[in-house]
């Protein structure tokens, strides 16, 4: 009779044993599934994250070069600007100056404004 009580201690015993690491194992099964999801919804971010960059990388892009043509268009316009400006000062009727050296006094001042600017856009824009 005493060894069937014993037995049947142990049996009780084995039984709450079994029913803890059940739940411990329950638990580290619900606490594994946690962990996961909010890894996967980092991951997720991420991949937004990185998209988005991506995305903000292109428009700049496309900014720099749409910047870059107006930048164009503005010195083409200003150039144009400088040469009427001087073309109705220096080969008025008056000052008797040929349309030829008009030109070449033209032909230097606009290459010098344009590695002006270029330098500036260099220095300002890192271009």
């Amino acid at each position: 009779m005493k060894e069937v009580n014993q037995g049947m201690a142990r049996s009780i015993k084995s039984s709450k044993e079994i029913k803890r690491l059940t739940e411990e194992r329950d638990q580290a099964l619900q606490e594994y599934t946690l962990v996961m999801s909010e890894r996967d919804s980092v991951h997720r971010e991420q991949e937004k994250l990185t998209d988005d960059l991506t995305q903000s990388r292109k428009q700049i892009k496309t900014v720099e070069v749409q910047n870059k043509e107006l930048m164009d268009k503005v010195q083409g316009r200003r150039a144009f600007c400088v040469y009427l400006f001087l073309e109705k000062k220096l080969c008025s009727p008056q000052k008797k100056i040929s349309y030829e050296f008009f030109h070449a006094i033209l032909l230097g001042i606009v290459q010098h404004l344009v590695r002006l600017i270029e330098d500036f856009l260099i220095i300002e824009f890192k271009l």
